[in-house]
């Protein structure tokens, strides 16, 4: 018998799998901004430049699909680098009665997390994978980086975030889905 295939503990970007509901968009950065909007005390618009200014973080996360099998490949490992969450939400001064932060993508897609998930130190937003641009497929010019929550929650070609003061259900929770996302351990 043939010893099992080794793989790379960081999965290249050519090799990340892909999963997506409305397809891969194409965003022209030179026109991209970012608001951040909704129960925040001065409303802010980011642009590319703005974002690779601020302060960075660099961290290995795995992302996961929700539909992952055991032994599937919907699974890989990424150096990620981007500006933390709370960084970016502390700017604007989020209003006490915030409960969640909605992430909105350029292909009309949307999550939210818990205002405590999006203030925790390891909540990013990626402008960089394994040391390159943010590939298209995986959310150029910046995406949302939730270690340990299911990649539906990693939103993708970030177009608006948004405070808002009650449980925000997106796209798959409209459908059933798990609101929270932890991933389960498989083994």
């Amino acid at each position: 018998a043939l010893p099992p295939k080794k793989l790379p503990f960081i999965t290249p970007n050519k090799d990340f799998y892909i999963v997506q509901c409305c397809g891969i968009k194409k965003v022209d950065v030179a026109n991209w901004s970012l608001p951040i909007t909704g129960l925040v005390q001065q409303p802010l618009r980011l642009t590319y430049a703005d974002i690779l200014k601020m302060p960075a973080i660099e961290k290995m996360v795995t992302l996961q699909c929700i539909d992952n099998e055991v032994s599937g490949e919907l699974i890989s490992n990424a150096v990620w680098r981007g500006v933390p969450l709370s960084y970016v939400l502390n700017k604007v001064g989020l209003s006490p009665s915030v409960a969640d932060v909605v992430l909105h993508g350029a292909d009309d897609y949307s999550d939210s997390i818990t205002l405590d998930r999006a203030m925790n130190y390891d909540v990013f937003l990626a402008y960089q994978m394994n040391g390159e641009p943010l590939p298209p497929e995986h959310g150029f010019p910046l995406r949302a980086v939730v270690p340990g929550i299911y990649g539906i929650k990693n939103v993708k070609w970030l177009t608006k975030i948004e405070s808002v003061g009650r449980d925000y259900k997106g796209y798959w929770q409209k459908k059933g889905w798990t609101d929270e996302g932890h991933i389960k351990v498989k083994s």
